[in-house]
């Protein structure tokens, strides 16, 4: 059990150290109780569903990008308000980097939002992942307590 903990401490400062979240996920984690303990897990699955609604969003936007741009627009801004409230860091970085191709009314360069769009997706992919693996060690951990 020691073994876990401290794999878990480990996984959760490497999530810190690449960036990947920051003080906004901590803010989420204090909000976790007994009441609720799977609530940064829940917010998480509502996150991760949301902006995959989002990038579905976007490539629509994007086949017919002369006309739709204001849609390709909120859904990037949608994307980036989620990714700053859960605390995903280098995945907000990544958006604000896509932003900078995109005017509400005009894409301005379409291959930069190609590109971007592409990193966003790699990003959240990794998110993802990492995120399910430190979930996956945290109940484990939570099944092997005693009264558990």
């Amino acid at each position: 059990m020691e073994k876990l903990l401290q794999d878990i401490k480990t996984m959760r400062q490497s999530l810190f150290d690449e960036g990947l979240i920051g003080d906004h996920f901590e803010r989420l984690e204090d909000l976790q109780d007994e009441k609720n303990p799977h609530l940064v897990q829940e917010i998480l699955t509502l996150f991760f569903t949301d902006v995959q609604n989002s990038i579905a969003q976007m490539e629509q936007a994007m086949e017919e990008y002369r006309k739709n741009a204001n849609k390709f627009w909120t859904a990037l801004e949608n994307i980036e308000g989620s990714t700053l409230c859960v605390g995903a860091k280098k995945l907000s970085y990544v958006v604000h980097l896509t932003r900078g191709h995109v005017e509400k009314e005009k894409i301005k360069d379409i291959e930069g939002v190609k590109k971007g769009l592409l990193k966003i997706k790699q990003e959240l992919t990794v998110f993802q992942s990492k995120l399910n693996t430190y979930f996956q060690l945290l109940e484990q951990a939570n099944s092997t307590q005693p009264g558990k």
